[in-house]
């Protein structure tokens, strides 16, 4: 940057050549931002009273003057639904063509939402530009599922039946519960251990009920006939005494947004959404940062956040990102952004083209002059050419003139103006869903540094479902690199099928009946490096379906299908599912690194361990152009049983992420024991430190004393540090207290935890310490230097 001494000198030397300067044209200065106080339109927060009509109110003077501020005191604020318009479903709180609205408390209040209406969305936004949601928990007032206790089970020729005891109630006349006369349609139930209420690891996962509620509302049957129920033994089945979640199909979302651009939803808490958290349609630069999915707070939190996904982007029109958030207890996937296949019909109109959703004909297609679509066969999936949307049917928006390739009926097309394109999904802590943590398919992106724990299917799929969901195929551009994967695929899906393809803890492939693979077809430019992966029931690292296909011919040429480098995986098929994936050459043998249907891609440097149940490599189908030089190192490194948590009577063995003291080769480290998964101090995920085996940076561990460091800067306020705890046990088996310290400049404070508090394996006990300001270090200190102790969900949150 040019000094202010130069810019002088030359504006001296233009003044002496005889240059007049212009003089620099001065902006007015922007409009004021006008702020519009909720409780200047008659909302009151806490009295339990409708705040909606008052809220929508502000929203709509907002939207009148051209946007602003609608900012809220402090407090509860209870919304009911309205109709926006005229023949339009209720909803919460309408944005309809809304611009430049931000949603925020006063300075420093604390404000909830809560919607009381769960059989419609929250929060409606349609066809709108620049919209703010800050500091905000946007909740339903009361759980969108129930909860019961298994009194019995019983399951005779694939058809089960268990009864619940639901001791808060269930309402059968209840609007999001599906059904006439007591009949309810369960979508998925979820079982937890009755002490910890934590998701009971490895056990079987129940879909496709239906249930009947007694007429005192506190019993629940329900029969369950899945084929899969039938083919399979239920491992780890429900058992008396469980506790289990059942989400309901319902199609209200607490977000549901279409059309709309420039959305920001910042430091933003979901709790108990219906169903989606938030569903993004044809929407474009949508960002979540800081964000927050997860179970209401309380004394007895509800164990589900969603019943379905969390964040569902659909054929999206631009950016996507998913930053800093921590996503738990989904009904379903945490993260989905897909794109839906177009299925050319018969033409309504002579000269145009008729297009419909593949998957439902119903859907909207979201087309527009100058799109491009992509011709694909439906059987093969090869692209055949591409077309450009000419002009619209006036009344028949989806009847289109097109220029270009001929598209015939039966085809599928992809729209390639409506699929997320610079995807950015990082630094995320997902945890504890039902299905998977990240599926996705898109065009350019990135998916680094996120932390994934306990998903039943899948950590990372980069796999859209072709066969059932009707899913856009292939990823063009993807980098997925630096996460962590750990305890995953133990869900038994329809997936899970002998054709299935998202039979990896990271998964890239397609889900499609093609057994076989066209030359030049897949997934190109997926690279895949430094990640994670441990304690898989599925195959480690999966990677199908790549080459160097132009599959979007409007883009470059790719120089490669993928490249998979520098991974760690660590003991795969734990658990192996017996007969999936045969018809793609998968196995219970194929174990860390599995290739199928790949052509110019690399994998080299990755590191396998050979502790899991298959092999090391495993490779079907490969082109000439496909090198696994170096991929193979068996890597040794301590094991130990984690939490006790057996699998069909056997061990389940993981990898201890453990700290290192100033010598390395002390396995015990002073017989301290951390998982890697789930160290957080200030959402500064502690795992990245050391779970590959490095010094921790903040950490120490000396003789019986593990010591954290704590900045003061960003400790400023009263805290509190909640932990979990087992094993604190010397050789005799006899529990040991635990002393847990505090340090501020004004000296160190000592909790101490007797033994009769703390849980001998393979039980957690969940303890609580108060942080005052200024915290400078929290140490845990053994009282017996020869107890070990396992901790696990370190957390230190205002």
């Amino acid at each position: 940057m040019p000094s202010f001494l130069s810019l002088f000198s030359a504006t001296l030397l233009m003044s002496d050549c005889g240059l007049a300067l212009s003089p620099t044209p001065q902006q007015p200065p922007p409009p004021p931002t006008l702020t519009y106080p909720v409780t200047a339109f008659g909302a009151q927060p806490n009295d339990g009273l409708d705040d909606g009509p008052a809220i929508r109110a502000a929203i709509q003077a907002a939207k009148a003057g051209g946007g602003g501020i609608v900012e809220f005191a402090g407090g509860t604020y209870h919304v009911g639904s309205a109709s926006p318009q005229a023949n339009q479903p209720p909803v919460g709180l309408d944005f309809d063509a809304a611009q430049g609205i931000t949603l925020q408390p006063a300075a420093s209040a604390a404000v909830t939402i809560a919607f009381t209406d769960r059989s419609h969305h929250g929060i409606q936004i349609q066809g709108c530009a620049d919209l703010t949601f800050r500091d905000l928990v946007l909740t339903y007032q009361s759980p969108c599922h129930f909860e019961g206790i298994l009194q019995t089970a019983n399951n005779t020729g694939g058809v089960s039946t268990y009864v619940l005891h639901c001791p808060n109630g269930v309402d059968a006349n209840d609007t999001f519960l599906f059904g006439q006369n007591g009949q309810i349609r369960p979508w998925r139930l979820s079982i937890f251990d009755p002490n910890t209420r934590s998701r009971r690891p490895f056990s079987a996962k129940l879909t496709g009920a239906t249930a009947s509620v007694n007429a005192a509302g506190t019993t629940v049957t329900m029969t369950l006939t899945d084929d899969w129920l039938y083919a399979e033994p239920i491992v780890n089945a429900p058992q008396y005494g469980d506790l289990i979640a059942v989400g309901v199909e319902h199609p209200s979302h607490m977000v549901w947004s279409v059309g709309s651009t420039n959305l920001l939803f910042e430091r933003v808490r979901i709790e108990q959404a219906p169903f989606f958290a938030a569903q993004h349609t044809f929407d474009s630069n949508v960002r979540y940062s800081q964000c927050t999915i997860g179970a209401a707070a309380g004394t007895v939190q509800p164990l589900l956040s969603t019943n379905r996904d969390g964040l569902r982007f659909r054929s999206m029109r631009g950016a996507v990102q998913v930053v800093d958030c921590r996503i738990e207890r989904c009904g379903d996937d945490a993260i989905n952004i897909h794109t839906q296949w177009i299925a050319v019909n018969r033409p309504l109109y002579p000269g145009y083209v008729t297009l419909v959703d593949a998957e439902n004909a119903g859907w909207p297609l979201d087309l527009r002059v100058g799109d491009v679509l992509v011709a694909h066969d439906p059987t093969s999936l090869a692209a055949l050419g591409k077309a450009s949307i000419v002009s619209i049917m006036p009344n028949a928006p989806n009847s289109v003139q097109i220029a270009g390739f001929p598209l015939a009926f039966g085809d599928w097309a992809v729209n390639a103006n409506a699929q997320a394109t610079d995807i950015l999904i990082q630094n995320n802590l997902i945890r504890d869903v039902d299905a998977r943590a990240i599926l996705v398919r898109g065009i350019r992106g990135t998916i680094s540094g996120n932390r994934i724990v306990d998903t039943p299917k899948g950590g990372i799929v980069a796999c859209p479902d072709v066969q059932y969901f009707k899913e856009a195929g292939f990823s063009r551009a993807l980098t997925i690199t630096d996460n962590t994967i750990h305890v995953s695929g133990y869900g038994r899906w329809y997936h899970d099928s002998a054709t299935s393809c998202q039979l990896g803890a990271l998964t890239v492939g397609v889900e499609h009946a093609q057994s076989t693979w066209p030359v030049g077809l897949g997934h190109a430019e997926m690279l895949v490096q430094n990640n994670w992966i441990a304690a898989s029931s599925m195959v480690g690292l999966f990677v199908a379906s790549t080459d160097t296909a132009d599959l979007v011919p409007s883009m470059s040429a790719p120089t490669f299908g993928a490249m998979v480098q520098n991974n760690w995986v660590l003991a795969s098929q734990l658990a192996p599912n017996p007969g999936a994936g045969l018809a793609r050459g998968i196995t219970n043998a194929s174990g860390g690194l599995h290739l199928l249907h790949v052509d110019h891609t690399s994998a080299l440097g990755n590191r396998i361990d050979n502790r899991g149940n298959g092999a090391l490599l495993t490779i079907a189908n490969a082109g000439t152009s496909t090198t696994t030089s170096g991929t193979v190192a068996t890597w040794s490194t301590s094991f130990e049983q984690e939490e006790g948590w057996t699998w069909a009577g056997q061990p389940l063995q993981s990898f201890v992420g453990r700290l290192l003291a100033t010598n390395p080769t002390d396995a015990t480290v002073g017989g301290w024991h951390l998982r890697f998964d789930s160290w957080h101090l200030q959402g500064r995920d502690l795992a990245a430190d050391f779970a590959r085996g490095h010094q921790c940076s903040v950490c120490s561990a000396a003789g019986g004393t593990l010591t954290i460091d704590v900045d003061p800067v960003v400790q400023p306020s009263t805290s509190k540090l909640t932990f979990w705890a087992t094993s604190v046990l010397q050789p005799t088996g006899s529990p040991k207290p635990l002393v847990v310290e505090v340090t501020t400049a004004a000296g160190t404070v000592r909790t101490s935890f007797p033994a009769n508090s703390l849980a001998a394996a393979p039980a957690w006990s969940f303890h609580e310490v108060t942080l005052p300001a200024g915290t400078m270090a929290v140490a845990f200190r053994r009282a017996a230097s020869n107890a070990e102790v396992y901790l696990d969900d370190v957390v230190v949150s205002h």
